[in-house]
Formats: C-alpha cells, sequence, structure tokens
C-alpha cells in the first residue's frame, strides 16, 4: 500500500482519539501521538509489527483477529473492549475498524480509532449503581408501609439488598436487651453463595449510630467475623448500617460486595438514608406493639378489676352470712336461754321459791358466753388490737390466731421502735398480712411462715414468706388468684407496690413496698 505518510500522519495527529492504519496482515504502517502514548512505545517499534508485538497478553491476538476478520468481511466494525495500558490501568475504549479499498474495490488494510470511554462508563455504572439503591429504597419503603412485623422487615429489606441493591449479601443482627455485646443473628440473604451470618459475634459499639464503610474487607475493625467469612467468599467490601430506637442502636444490617466501587460516597449517602427510613420504622413499629401491649394490659386489668369486684362482693355476702348464721346460731340462742331464764327465775320467784338462786349462776355463764361472742365477731370484723395498740401488736395477734387455728408455725419479726403510720395506712398493711396469712394456710400446704416488717426513712417494707408447695408466678384462676390481686390493688391503693414470687416446690413470698411519711398520723 503506497501512502503519503507524511500527510496521513499529519491527519492521524490531529485526531485526540488513538488512530492508526495497517495493512491487510495485520501490520501497523502508521499511528498518531495518542496511540504510541497509550502503549507507551516509539513509533519505529511499533511500525511493520503486529499488535501481538505491541500489546500484552491475549489483547494483541484479539486485536488480530478482528483485523483479518473486517478484511475478510469488508464491512466496518464497531465495538467496546477493556484494554490494560502500559501503566497497568485497565480502561474501556469505543473501537471502529474500517476496511481501506484501492481503486479496484480491493481490500488492502484498514483503519481503526479508539476513544477512551471509561469516564463514560464509570458515570453510567455510577448511575446504575445509583438507580439499584434508589430501586431499593423504593421496594423498601413499600415494604415498609405493608409489614406490621419486625422481624419479617428485616427479612424482606436482606432480599431486596440481594436482588435490587446489588449486593452479593446481605444480614441483620438485632441486640438483646439493647446491648451490643449480646447481638444476635435476626435475617440474612444471599446472590448465590452459601453464607454463616451467625457465625461469631458481633464487634460493635452500641454508641456508635453512623453507617460504617468498609471498602477494603481484609482491613475491617468492626464486624470481624462476619467480614473473614464473606472475604472467604470472594467479597472485597461491605457497609454496616446501624438501625436505631429512640436513640439507641437496636440492630445492625450487613451488606457486603465484590466490587468496591459500590461503596461510592453517592452511595452511602443513600445507605445512610436507607438506615433512617429503617431506624423510623422500627420505631413505629415498637410504638405499634407499646399500644397493642397497653391495650391488651389494659383490657386485661378491665377484666381482672370486673373478676375483683364480683369476688369481693362474693366475701362481703360470706362475711355476711357467716355473721348472719353466728347472730342466730350463737347470740340468738344464748338470747333466747337468757329469756327462758328469767321467765323459770319470775315463776319461782313468784312462787316464794327459792331455787330460782341456782338458775341466776346459770344465767350468768350464758351472758359472759354472749359477750365473748360479740367481742369475737368484733375481732373478726376490726381488731380492737389495731386501734389499740397499733400495727404490730395486731400482726402478732394474727399469727398466734393463725397458730392456734393450724399446726403452723408462724414466726413474726417487727420494728423493735413502735412506728406510728397512718389509720389508712395500718388497716392496709393489716389486710394484706391476714390475707396472705389466709392464703398460706388454705393453700400454701407449708408448715413454716415468716411475716417481716421494717422501715426505712421514708418506706414501710413487709415480706410473708412460707415454705409451702408454691406456685406458678401468675395463678390461672380461682379465688388464691384474685386474693392476690385484691392485695395487690391494696398496695396500689396506698401507693406502693406488691410482688409474688415463687415456683413449684419452693414457696411463695409476698412484699410490698409501701411509703409514708416518719411520724405520721391520721
Amino acid at each position: 500500500m503506497r501512502l503519503d505518510s507524511e500527510l496521513h500522519k499529519a491527519i492521524l495527529n490531529n485526531i485526540p482519539d488513538q488512530a492508526w492504519l495497517k495493512d491487510k496482515d495485520s501490520h501497523y504502517i502508521l499511528v498518531n501521538d495518542a496511540f504510541m502514548a497509550a502503549c507507551g512505545l516509539r513509533e519505529p517499534e511499533i511500525l511493520r509489527r503486529s499488535p501481538a508485538d505491541v500489546w500484552a497478553g491475549d489483547w494483541g491476538r484479539q486485536y488480530e483477529r478482528t483485523d483479518l476478520e473486517v478484511v475478510r468481511s469488508g464491512a466496518r466494525a464497531r465495538y467496546e473492549e477493556i484494554r490494560c495500558g502500559h501503566d497497568g490501568v485497565l480502561r474501556w475504549f469505543d473501537t471502529i475498524k474500517t476496511p481501506i479499498r484501492d481503486a479496484s474495490g480491493a481490500v488492502v488494510g484498514t483503519a481503526g480509532i479508539s476513544r477512551d470511554i471509561t469516564d463514560r462508563k464509570r458515570s453510567e455504572q455510577a448511575l446504575a449503581r445509583l438507580n439499584r439503591l434508589y430501586a431499593m429504597r423504593s421496594k423498601t419503603n413499600q415494604v415498609i408501609a405493608q409489614i406490621a412485623d419486625a422481624t419479617q422487615l428485616l427479612y424482606r429489606f436482606c432480599r431486596i439488598a440481594v436482588q435490587a441493591g446489588g449486593f452479593r449479601l446481605a444480614c441483620v443482627h438485632r441486640f438483646e436487651g439493647g446491648q451490643a455485646s449480646r447481638a444476635s443473628f435476626a435475617a440474612s440473604a444471599a446472590l448465590r453463595e452459601r453464607f454463616d451470618a451467625s457465625a461469631g459475634a458481633l464487634a460493635w459499639r452500641g454508641d456508635a449510630h453512623r453507617v460504617y464503610v468498609c471498602r477494603d474487607i481484609a482491613r475491617a475493625t468492626r464486624c470481624k467475623p462476619q467480614a473473614r467469612a464473606a472475604q472467604a467468599l470472594g467479597m472485597t467490601g461491605f457497609a454496616a448500617l446501624p438501625l436505631t430506637r429512640g436513640g439507641r442502636t437496636v440492630a445492625v444490617c450487613l451488606l457486603f460486595a465484590k466490587d468496591p466501587e459500590l461503596f461510592s460516597a453517592d452511595v452511602v449517602r443513600l445507605l445512610r438514608a436507607l438506615s433512617s427510613d429503617l431506624s423510623f420504622a422500627l420505631d413505629a413499629l415498637g410504638e405499634a406493639e407499646m399500644r397493642r401491649q397497653a391495650e391488651d394490659d389494659l383490657r386485661a386489668s378491665r377484666g381482672q378489676l370486673r373478676e375483683l369486684s364480683a369476688y369481693l362482693q362474693s366475701v362481703r355476702e360470706e362475711e355476711r352470712t357467716r355473721i348472719a348464721r353466728e347472730l342466730h346460731d350463737e347470740l340468738g340462742q344464748s338470747l333466747t336461754a337468757l329469756r327462758l331464764g328469767l321467765s323459770v327465775i319470775e315463776t319461782q320467784a313468784a312462787r316464794g321459791n327459792d331455787d330460782w338462786r341456782r338458775e341466776l349462776q346459770g344465767l350468768k355463764d350464758i351472758a359472759d358466753n354472749t359477750v365473748d361472742a360479740v367481742q369475737r365477731l368484733a375481732t373478726d370484723l376490726r381488731p380492737a388490737l389495731l386501734d389499740e395498740l397499733g400495727l404490730g401488736p395486731a400482726i402478732e395477734w394474727l399469727a398466734e390466731s393463725l397458730g392456734e387455728r393450724s399446726a403452723l408455725q408462724c414466726d413474726v419479726t417487727l420494728p423493735t421502735e413502735p412506728v406510728e403510720i397512718g389509720a389508712a395506712l395500718s388497716t392496709g398493711v393489716f389486710r394484706i398480712v391476714q390475707e396472705a396469712l389466709t392464703n398460706v394456710a388454705r393453700h400454701g400446704q407449708a408448715s413454716r411462715v415468716a411475716v417481716s416488717l421494717h422501715v426505712t426513712r421514708r418506706t414501710l417494707h413487709l415480706s410473708i414468706e412460707d415454705n409451702g408447695r408454691g406456685m406458678e408466678n401468675a395463678p390461672s384462676c380461682g379465688r388464691k388468684r384474685l386474693g392476690l390481686l385484691g392485695m395487690r390493688e391494696r398496695a396500689l391503693m396506698l401507693g406502693g407496690r406488691l410482688t409474688v414470687t415463687s415456683a413449684p416446690g419452693a414457696g411463695t413470698r409476698v412484699a410490698a413496698e409501701l411509703p409514708f411519711a416518719a411520724g405520721e398520723g391520721d
């Protein structure tokens, strides 16, 4: 091929892209300055040589094959390719090869031009990554609007991250009780790899609320066990998204990728937005769960109050029935006997018979028994000791009465100095002790019970503990549960709280803390 080399060289050098001319055997016959700069060789080292002599590796052989195909077909070829320059950097090129024909139309060589489109390709890839992330955020927000369960939300997010976000692996670890040292595996998804996301403890500071990005996974300073497991699968970088609730980190989402460019500054900004979206969703779901729990508690409380009201009404009716029976059986019979005795005395006195004197002693005994019965009824309704001597002696009387009525040994520990408390608090404490001891006697199957009362500056501490058969912490039904509920309600009305701890075979402990002002009176 005869060419005006100087003219053609001048033309080629005015082209900013790489340009060249080759003969039909794919040997360079002319190249421009841009071409020489790209391959790092001088013109004498290029001319009359094949691409395999100029470009390293398979690139040279590939170029030679495309040249010969253009010569053979006589058709123009255009394609995008990746090429490694003499600086070792991989770059993208848009290459065009055109056949050169002589006057007869025969193909005598090829002309080529190759434009560096690396920046455009990177922009396109960056845009594609951002588009994937925007799609990932959009789908995540759709799921947030649809799902009312936090665990399901995290599973769906991991799947979206892998299927739409361009990540290879995704997993979420939730902190148990808000403690970063006790993070447990919650959800994961993977594109193809088998990834054990639950292996190893999650190294994460509980006060770290910012997105952590590691573009070189070998140098990870956080989440090291998961990073090592992902690195073994070919991952090169990852991001950790802290998910917060109420200003506290409650979970961490890990996103792994093989392409380190996936963690560009623009992508990280979107990941921060995603972290905020998920945190907001967890907050909302937590508040909804708290509302549901509060509503359930309120319904349960109303049901318990209705049961307690019915129970108290039943207790009142039983108490009235008992008092009526005792009034009829004891006072009624005693008063009837008195009346009959008096009638006998009246008759005998009218007849001048002295036997009435012997009848008088019997009537005195009946009167004494009647007085005892009245006092016993009055004590059952409200012990006089409570008003006359105070709470301590009244509790001791309760313990003694329990010991007399059963084989139960009752130990009482009271403050060494008398404590002055108001009538309402004194009555409330007495009734709590009374109900607790009644429960022990009826249901506890205990041989011993200990009652302890002591005070601090502003709080009265009460405990009743037995060595009986115990129970489940929350009795499911019956008088025992309602009795415990009644004690709790009394404690609440007094501004305090009452707890019951028990286990089958381990006895039961009732403890109350009730506030009072030292030296308070009625």
